[in-house]
């Protein structure tokens, strides 16, 4: 049975415009590790496990390690981020937690050290890419494709 909320099926043009976004994200001079991490991050953020998963293989591809992984919800407390990536994953927390809080003075200091503001509005697109992507998978039920636990 087809799931009747496809944002393929039901809005073609929408998916086609959260296409075209997320292809515009991988053109911008954000490198693609940093991309990846933000997605990831904001993807465990939100809780979604599609993405989560889509995520973690990127990485790996790109030649991160699992444990280095593994760390990414620590990133602020342990050595083995860049300031850069520190930066960026600072950012996308305080904007997947925006009605809370928003986006700190201190943050935004610390993107303008490790960032240009070209780049600081790339990766802004960047996160609201991955959480409307994030929020449509959970509107349609999508998950990893996983094995089942006994």
């Amino acid at each position: 049975m087809t799931n009747p909320l496809s944002l393929t099926h039901t809005h073609p043009e929408a998916y086609a415009a959260m296409s075209q976004l997320e292809d515009y994200c991988k053109s911008t001079s954000i490198s693609a590790l940093i991309r990846t991490l933000v997605k990831l991050r904001v993807s465990i953020i939100n809780g979604c496990s599609l993405c989560i998963d889509m995520h973690t293989q990127e990485a790996l591809k790109l030649g991160q390690s699992p444990e280095r992984l593994a760390l990414i919800t620590a990133f602020m407390e342990v050595p083995h981020f860049t300031g850069a990536e520190k930066a960026a994953l600072k950012m996308a927390e305080e904007l997947a937690f925006l009605p809370e809080k928003g986006l700190s003075e201190a943050t935004r200091q610390e993107l303008a050290v490790q960032f240009t503001p070209q780049q600081i509005m790339e990766l802004g697109l960047i996160n609201v890419s991955i959480n409307g992507w994030n929020r449509l998978v959970n509107l349609v039920g999508m998950h990893a494709a996983l094995p089942q636990l006994a």
